[in-house]
């Protein structure tokens, strides 16, 4: 079925589903299967698991969609696209927690244990509808001119995982299934909407062809690659200037911040996102020093450099490799 005739009809599907459990929600009519649900997962409480779902459930929290937004906006940025893919994402997440807030505000449901009450009204689900938002663009991003395979691939990580957040919450008892299949259903046309906007910008430029970018793309992932085995030359020259006394305090405070994240067992980035899950480290470190050396004298970054490369010459390729990795957006 032409994507023309698909896309509609899902989104339709989608609304249709949505007014039903809106409608029940106002209505007060839960369906049994919540009240079973919720039942089960408490009586199903098993430590390995629930460690399991909190970490979904992480991956659908406001860090992690924050996270994935300003780095992605940042790459976008640098590589002058900020027009219209970084406008994209930001409309999306942006507008999504308005439009939550106000899907909330207008169904008042209440959290099914009351340890979640700060967390305002349960319907609908706001982890799964970011979850499939950002991780869906992610997926359309970095596979969207590969081949059929990999685009599959793809977009079902992101859907498997937005499932996987879905069901933490009802796990965990911060939701019942109706708010995740709300949250689902607001997703798909708000998902398939904003890709919309980016198929009717894209098809407006003389982009490169297929090829070219597949090229720059190769190339600026073996940038990245090689700049890597220099993370640790990057890091040391981050804490020495975190300590000179030569360096403003305003980057100063990016440095600590860097350092704090560096040395936090958490990612930024989940390591199952294609090339940026494993490169998060080294584009973040080189964000910042890039940041940092625009007001240092070259000399004293110098000093403290011990890498073989030059430093300023590793920065640009970190930069080069960036916009490469973004070039298929």
């Amino acid at each position: 079925m032409h994507k023309r005739i698909w896309r509609p009809l899902l989104c339709l599907i989608a609304l249709g589903v949505f007014a039903m459990l809106a409608w029940n929600t106002s209505h007060h009519q839960f369906p049994v299967i919540d009240q079973n649900a919720m039942q089960y997962a408490h009586a199903h409480q098993i430590k390995a698991v629930r460690m399991m779902m909190d970490f979904f459930t992480w991956l659908g929290g406001t860090f992690v969609v924050v996270a994935l937004t300003t780095l992605i906006v940042i790459g976008f940025w640098m590589t002058g696209r900020f027009k219209p893919d970084g406008a994209v994402i930001l409309g999306a997440v942006a507008g999504g927690l308005a439009l939550m807030e106000s899907m909330k505000h207008f169904f008042p449901r209440p959290r099914a244990y009351h340890i979640y009450d700060h967390l305002g009204s349960s319907f609908p689900s706001g982890h799964v509808f970011f979850a499939l938002t950002v991780y869906g663009l992610i997926a359309h991003w970095t596979t969207h001119d590969g081949p059929p395979r990999r685009r599959i691939r793809a977009w079902c990580y992101a859907i498997i995982t937005a499932l996987l957040v879905g069901w933490s919450r009802v796990y965990v008892g911060a939701h019942y299934p109706t708010d995740v299949l709300a949250g689902l259903a607001m997703a798909v046309p708000w998902l398939i909407g904003w890709l919309a906007v980016l198929t009717h910008f894209h098809g407006r430029e003389s982009e490169a062809t297929l090829q070219e970018r597949h090229a720059r793309y190769e190339a600026g992932r073996a940038r990245i690659k090689e700049a890597a085995l220099f993370l640790p030359n990057l890091i040391k020259l981050a804490t020495r200037l975190l300590r000179d006394p030569r360096v403003l305090k305003s980057r100063k405070i990016g440095l600590a911040l860097l350092a704090a994240y560096l040395a936090s067992p958490i990612d930024l980035v989940p390591d199952f996102i294609p090339v940026l899950g494993v490169a998060d480290d080294l584009i973040l470190t080189a964000i910042t020093l890039r940041w940092v050396v625009k007001a240092v004298p070259e000399s004293v970054i110098r000093e403290h450099w011990d890498g073989k490369t030059d430093i300023f010459t590793l920065l640009g390729a970190v930069s080069s490799g960036i916009r490469g990795l973004m070039s298929r957006a």
